[in-house]
């Protein structure tokens, strides 16, 4: 297009501009109330040359777009009344019909036309004139050729015959209309639009260009509206579509030239045009696509258009389908210079179509990223970060695949899948890895066979391998890094072979063992404690199939020395003690849950490697207190141990509870460690169970215990250590252990009052009144009187 050169390139600043538009909109209301005044008076003449005041404040050059609006918004809105009024002559059989031919003799132009269109639109709403006006109206339109007041003439021509072009019923109130008048009539004021918009970029100097760019966007909605009223004509068709209404358009946007046009008005059509127009005429619109301008952005037009019809092509298998557009997006990538993370996002939008129309169909999807795979070799792509353009758009198309399949076994289908992750840096591979493993972990989807764990392995070994990196401290250290371990770990139990095959089931366990075993030193904590329950898992599996199982008692003790051969790992590796102690207990049990030959050896082999670790690792008074509790409460637990093993144990825990570093915590341990020679249970030879009820060894426990609380030194510990001993004492002697006299009981609770007459009064002595009253209340028989004594 010529361009037109005006004399208002250089507009006035923000500030002048509004005060520019409060003095323009000053004069509109001003005229408007005259207008209405005299329109109440049924003054027509006057009224008109009042309107026609006001609408000359529309001429002004000085206003930028977004300031024209605001005056374009109030002024045709105070034209309304005048449109309200001439509708109301109309329908009264008043309205002069030759008052469209006298407003033409208006001195300035833009009133003019503005008057002619109100007007018009009255006298063909009324049935006093047919289409001719309507056409007649389009072309005095071409008399305003300034781009901005232009555009918004043909906006208010376009709004406001919005009512008398919708269909064919409505048409055939004119004379000679039809779809096929309304159809020339958007398409040709469409056109005249568009070409006022381009004008817009060759005006003003050079160095305002993306100022020019700016006010053009702010505007393009204007021309996009004709296209919204040829879509909304309920009586189009896809046939009347392709023949008459996409080639006009196609038309005016190749032939414009203009690369923020034809993006904009591409990307309208798709929005406004049904699904099914678009999945008729695709090939012509492609073809199309191949004659824009090089500085238009095809991803997002293709984009735009695959997601549009995607819905509608998987539902009727279109075959074809991927085929044009994988062609066009190659046709575009080898013939224009595309930045390569727009190739990513347009082969983005593929993979979206292939997956989502043929997503039984591997090749589809593996066509595409067979082709991202090949362009990002030729470009030297490598170790691009997730917040890289490329590296961002690159794990989007990742992602894509990962969301569709979800499964490791279906995702390593598409070969150039795991080359196309090497192509970020290992922050970047990780995070992918961890996405496609929390996906199978939110769907449930299992691992069933060893080809689908190496595929595991495959896509987790940026997650696995400790020599695939060299991470500092701090990213070992860090929220991501354990967050993802976490999630692998979490992964070990969605390895489960199908058919609930025990014997597969180990092999693929394994298998998983030696891939986490290549973690290091950083990665193992993660990893084998899941592991581990995965295993104990299997132990129970194997119980439920006992009648299936050849060689079950084996296989119970291979699973079992397994377990403890990885937990013997995770404590060599170093770090924290607490996780494999706690880890043998938790083995401990389950094995003695299950009763096979060699379960007593190994329930005692557990407990006493936790055992070691509480004597030789823990150097914390607490951490070790601690332990013993959990210790000892599991051994009670346990009904597979020897007799002999048993009291191994528990004079182990008795030794060790004597050598705390704090008498308080010695008493406190003794009292505990006192009931696994009382109420544990052993298995004899013969299978039977007994408790071990032996009240020498309780006495002795808590005689010993009684001795080390009397050496506490703190008045206020002593007193609660002493009541400890007496709720401990009468438990036992309520238990039948002949050898916790009630003489004894009473004395220990004559020590507790003579160590709490001792005490300065203060609000820990009242706690301990208190304490000691509900001790004795909780207790039954003779020896509670004597001891309120």
């Amino acid at each position: 297009f010529r361009p037109i050169m005006t004399s208002d390139n250089n507009l006035l600043g923000s500030g002048d501009q509004e005060a520019q538009l409060e003095e323009a909109l000053k004069v509109v209301r001003r005229e408007a109330f005259e207008m209405k005044r005299w329109l109440d008076r049924e003054r027509l003449i006057d009224a008109l040359k009042h309107a026609q005041t006001m609408l000359g404040e529309l001429k002004t050059n000085n206003l930028s777009p977004k300031f024209y609006y605001r005056l374009y918004i109030d002024t045709t809105n105070e034209l309304q009344h005048l449109e309200s009024f001439l509708t109301d002559l109309a329908q009264r059989g008043k309205c002069p019909l030759e008052l469209y031919e006298n407003v033409q003799y208006a001195q300035s132009i833009v009133p003019r036309l503005y008057l002619m269109v109100t007007i018009g639109v009255v006298h063909m709403k009324a049935g006093m004139a047919g289409s001719e006006v309507l056409f007649d109206m389009m072309e005095m339109a071409r008399g305003v050729q300034h781009p901005l007041r232009g555009l918004f003439l043909r906006n208010y021509l376009v709004s406001t015959t919005r009512n008398l072009l919708p269909d064919d019923a409505h048409l055939k109130k004119l004379e000679e209309g039809s779809v096929t008048d309304a159809i020339h009539f958007f398409l040709t004021n469409f056109g005249e639009m568009n070409k006022l918009w381009v004008r817009m970029q060759h005006q003003g100097p050079s160095r305002e260009k993306e100022k020019r760019e700016r006010e053009r966007m702010e505007l393009r909605i204007l021309v996009g509206t004709n296209l919204v009223r040829l879509s909304q004509l309920e009586n189009l068709n896809v046939d009347t579509y392709l023949t008459r209404v996409l080639p006009g358009i196609l038309e005016q946007v190749v032939s414009c030239h203009d690369p923020i046009s034809q993006e904009y008005l591409m990307e309208c059509v798709i929005q406004v045009f049904p699904d099914e127009f678009h999945l008729a005429s695709l090939r012509e619109f492609l073809s199309a696509c191949k004659e824009l301008h090089e500085e238009v952005n095809m991803k997002n037009v293709l984009s735009c258009v695959m997601e549009r019809v995607q819905t509608l092509a998987a539902a009727h298998k279109e075959t074809q389908l991927f085929s044009l557009f994988a062609e066009t997006a190659h046709s575009l990538i080898s013939t224009r210079n595309m930045p390569t993370e727009d190739i990513i996002s347009l082969h983005l939008s593929l993979s979206s179509l292939a997956l989502k129309c043929y997503l039984d169909q591997v090749e589809y999807a593996s066509t595409v990223y067979d082709s991202l795979l090949r362009i990002l070799n030729e470009k030297g792509i490598a170790e691009q970060s997730s917040i890289s353009p490329i590296g961002r758009e690159l794990m989007r198309v990742l992602e894509n695949a990962t969301m569709a399949y979800g499964h490791v076994g279906r995702l390593v289908q598409l070969k150039s899948f795991e080359p196309l992750m090497n192509l970020l840096d290992m922050r970047a591979r990780c995070r992918v890895s961890a996405s496609i493993l929390e996906c199978m972990i939110d769907r449930e989807l299992w691992i069933k066979n060893e080809e689908e764990l190496t595929g595991f392995e495959l896509l987790m070994t940026p997650l696995i391998d400790d020599d695939s990196i060299k991470l500092t401290k701090d990213d070992f250290e860090g929220e991501d890094f354990q967050d993802e371990q976490n999630t692998l770990g979490k992964g070990m139990h969605l390895i489960r072979f199908e058919g609930d095959d025990p014997d597969g089931q180990f092999l693929l366990l394994s298998l998983a063992r030696k891939m986490v075993g290549r973690g290091g030193i950083h990665r193992i904590p993660f990893t084998l404690p899941p592991f581990l329950f995965a295993l104990f898992k299997l132990a129970a599996l194997y119980n439920e199939k006992k009648c299936d199982v050849e060689n079950w008692d084996a296989k119970m003790r291979k699973v079992m020395v397994f377990a403890m051969n990885c937990i013997k790992k995770l404590h060599e590796i170093g770090g924290k003690s607490d996780m494999p102690l706690r880890l043998y207990i938790e083995a401990a049990l389950v094995t003695d849950s299950i009763p096979f030959e060699d379960s007593p050896s190994i329930v005692y082999e557990f407990l006493s490697k936790s055992l070691s670790i509480v004597e030789e690792e823990l150097s914390d008074s607490r951490s070790r207190l601690s332990s013993l509790f959990t210790l000892t409460s599991s051994i009670e637990k346990t009904r597979s141990l020897s007799h002999d093993d048993l009291l191994k144990l528990a004079n182990h825990i008795a030794l060790i509870s004597s050598n705390l570093f704090k008498k308080a915590d010695q008493v406190r341990a003794l009292c505990s460690c006192a009931s696994l020679f009382w109420s544990a249970r052993y298995r004899e030879d013969g299978g039977e169970e007994k408790e071990m009820r032996d009240g020498e060894k309780v006495h002795s426990v808590l005689t010993r215990a009684l001795k080390m609380g009397a050496q506490c030194m703190e008045p206020i510990v002593q007193v609660e250590l002493l009541m400890d001993m007496v709720t401990v004492m009468y438990s036992f002697h309520s238990d039948g252990c002949a050898q916790i006299t009630e003489d004894s009981i009473v004395e220990v609770v004559g020590r507790v009052r003579d160590s709490k007459a001792q005490l300065e009064k203060s609000v820990e002595s009242e706690r301990m009144d208190g304490l000691l009253s509900r001790s004795l209340d909780a207790m039954e028989g003779n020896i509670v009187s004597r001891m309120r004594l």
